[in-house]
């Protein structure tokens, strides 16, 4: 079952489906090195100010990287893969082309 949230960025519209939370949220910390956020309740916050180690210590109660290892490549290689653009680009920044490219490459090296 889908949960399609909007990505907090200043560019375009993009989407990202939310039904895989932690999936998600990894590939919108990935994605926009702490610049871009989730909306809704129970989101992602922009994480530029406040800091990926200290949201994910509050939120998960362990380090980025450890709670990162909590998700399978595959999960995360699938939630990028649901980034999609809300109508046309119309921004240089083609958040939608980075998140597929990033998916194609984790999804390769999981398989080499």
């Amino acid at each position: 079952m889908s949960d399609i949230r909007e990505i907090s960025n200043p560019s375009d519209k993009v989407t990202i489906d939310y039904a895989d939370i932690d999936a998600a949220r990894l590939a919108v910390i990935a994605l926009g090195m702490g610049q871009y956020g989730i909306e809704g309740d129970n989101g992602l916050p922009i994480l530029a100010f406040y800091g990926a180690e200290r949201w994910v210590m509050a939120t998960y109660k362990m380090g980025f990287e450890k709670w990162m290892q909590t998700i399978p490549a595959d999960r995360l290689a699938a939630a990028l893969e649901t980034v999609a653009n809300v109508g046309e680009r119309t921004s240089i920044n083609d958040i939608v082309g980075k998140a597929h490219e990033m998916a194609a490459v984790i999804r390769k090296r999981s398989n080499a």
